[in-house]
This record gives structure tokens, sequence and C-alpha cells, in this order.
């Protein structure tokens, strides 16, 4: 309660020390892998291949919107260009990240492929805790999906639509991601719910009043999560996502390669 409460804790935003925790969530895995360890001979090669085939995967939510291509940004003064480097600083903690994870898994899966007899017991136990990990960079759509850093209240700018149409932008940016990752499409696909994103005609023909009508659950539709709750609020975050242009047009000009 602002005011009143003990004066001898603080808080502070995760954010400050480490807004993307990859280290620590690659030490979480490695200690758990550790923790069994290799008798057999052939058993390490055979988990490298395993893990190199179905890497751990690590969403990262970022909380600015991607940088648009060079082609669309013209810098002329050097405001244009300090704005241009700090949107792109956002992205490439990121991307350095899921350069550094697709190194691992190719590392994994030579090694898998390797004759490892003879290697130590230490050797062994460091290949043992080595993550193989595919990182999922999900994004907003735009700064218009994003509710301002110190939009606390409305008079600092908060806006009851446009947090809706951030929440929204959320799971519709989730599924898209989803839908277009190849480790989380092998993954969702062995227990038959693979997400694919509906074409125009199955969008516009969206079965029942509260379906998705951007992408389907294992070649069906499935009810929004939102229009689940008794919630008028909730409810209002679906019907924003579903009049939102930005999603329409995406799903009317859907474009990119899987990465």
């Amino acid at each position: 309660m602002p005011g009143a409460g003990r004066t001898d804790r603080f808080f502070a935003d995760g954010g400050m020390f480490d807004n993307l925790p990859f280290f620590p969530a690659i030490e979480v895995l490695s200690a758990v892998q550790s923790s069994a360890p290799i008798a057999a001979d052939g058993e390490l090669e055979r988990l490298l291949r395993a893990r190199a085939a179905n890497p751990d995967l690590l969403i990262a939510a970022g909380l600015n919107e991607r940088p648009v291509s060079n082609e669309n940004v013209a810098a002329h003064t050097l405001f244009d260009v300090r704005k241009r480097a700090t949107t792109l600083s956002y992205d490439s903690k990121t991307r350095t990240f899921i350069t550094s994870a697709r190194k691992s898994i190719q590392i994994l899966d030579d090694l898998g492929k390797a004759n490892l007899i003879g290697l130590t017991g230490e050797q062994k136990a460091f290949l043992n805790g080595f993550v193989g990990g595919a990182v999922v960079n999900i994004t907003p759509t735009d700064a218009d999906h994003i509710n301002p850093t110190f939009a606390f209240c409305r008079s600092l700018g908060l806006r009851a639509k446009r947090v809706q149409a951030s929440i929204g932008d959320g799971c519709y940016r989730s599924l898209e991601e989803f839908s277009r990752n190849q480790h989380v499409r092998a993954k969702l696909t062995t227990i038959g719910n693979s997400i694919e994103r509906n074409v125009q005609g199955d969008r516009d023909r969206s079965a029942g009043p509260g379906a998705c009508p951007y992408f389907r659950k294992g070649g069906k539709p499935f009810a929004c999560p939102f229009t689940l709750s008794n919630s008028s609020e909730a409810r209002s975050v679906f019907e924003i996502c579903r009049k939102d242009e930005a999603h329409r047009s995406a799903s009317r000009n859907p474009s990119g390669q899987h990465p």
C-alpha cells in the first residue's frame, strides 16, 4: 500500500539488473541436466543427439517494438541517428542469444555424432551440463501496441483500450511466433496442437463468435481465452484484437521465413 508498509523493504524492477535473464535460465537447465550422471558408454552421445533434436525453448518477451528495416528509415540528423541506434539496441541482446543458441545446437549435434569414448569424468560432466537452447523471440507489433512506460494513470497517458490492445497483441504475437518457429512447431505437432495461421477465408468464417480469427490449433478453431471469462474487460481484449487492423492486415498478407 502506498504510504503504508515496511520501510526496511526495497523493491526494484528486474530490468534494472537483467531485463532478459538468459544466463540464469541456462544455469538452472544445466544443473538439472547434470543431476543425472552419465553411466553407460554411448549414453552421453545419445543424450547430446536428443538435446540437439529437442532443444530447450527460451521464450524472450520483448517490451519494445522490433526495429523497422533500413529501407524504411531516413536519418537526416544526429537526433534521427541516435533514435535509430537506440531502437536497434533493444533487439541486439536477444539477437546475440539467438545466434549463440543456434550455434550451441549445431555443436551438440556434431558431438552426438562423434566417438566420445575415453573422455575423463570431468569432460563428460561438462558436456552433460551443456545446454542446447532455442530462443523464441516475441516482440510487440509496433509502438501503438505498447503501453507507455510511465503511463500509470490517466493523467500520464494510461488508456484502457491501449492496454487491452497491448494484451491482445501479446497473445497474437505469441501465437504468430509459435506458428513460425520450427522448434515450437515440432514440439506442438507431436502432441497434435500445432499452431497454424488461418487463411483469409477461414478468418472470415471463424467458427463461433468467440473463436480466434487468426489462428487454428491442431487444424481446428479454438476459443480465444479472453472470451472464456465473465469479465467484460477481458472480452474487450478479444473484440479489440479481432478488429485490430494491424493483425487483420498481417493475416491477409502473411510473410517471413520460419526462423
